[in-house]
């Protein structure tokens, strides 16, 4: 942000970390693209210089954070790329926020299947993409609710 002279709009600690979120300005979704994609990047630049230089246990939790933080999930960095290519392609507001809820629902679906097949004991990854999918769906299933 302070490489485009971009201001912050918000500040904000949720539940999957820090949002800093800059002021929109009218035409500046290329530059938009790149401050979402600033965070990830981030970790996976530390997540392979802790490979190369043998901290495994480092490199994978920062490849898994950035991986995870590129998610399209509107609460992750990977949500906000998103919004903006769909943005940047001129679809407009509605059927961005369609093709997102479509979006996430395939790759919930997708990483339940994942942990399925290979067996992951973890119970960390099922019950994040379930919070993350929830957190999704259920603000839209209360709007349509109260529309009613």
């Amino acid at each position: 942000m302070l490489l485009f002279h971009r201001r912050v709009q918000r500040v904000s600690l949720g539940s999957a970390g820090i949002l800093i979120a800059p002021v929109p300005e009218y035409g500046a979704y290329s530059q938009d693209f790149l401050v979402y994609c600033a965070g990830p990047l981030v970790n996976l630049l530390l997540g392979a210089f802790a490979w190369s230089v043998g901290e495994i246990t480092a490199a994978a939790l920062h490849l898994g954070l950035g991986a995870l933080n590129l998610l399209p999930y509107s609460k992750l960095d990977g949500g906000a790329v998103c919004r903006c290519l769909l943005e940047m392609l001129g679809i407009s507001q509605d059927t961005a926020e369609r093709c997102m809820q479509l979006l996430c629902g395939a790759v919930t679906l997708f990483l339940l299947l994942a942990v399925k097949i290979f067996s992951v004991k973890n119970v960390s990854i099922p019950a994040m993409t379930v919070y993350l999918e929830l957190t999704e769906l259920l603000p839209v299933f209360w709007t349509r609710c109260r529309s009613r």
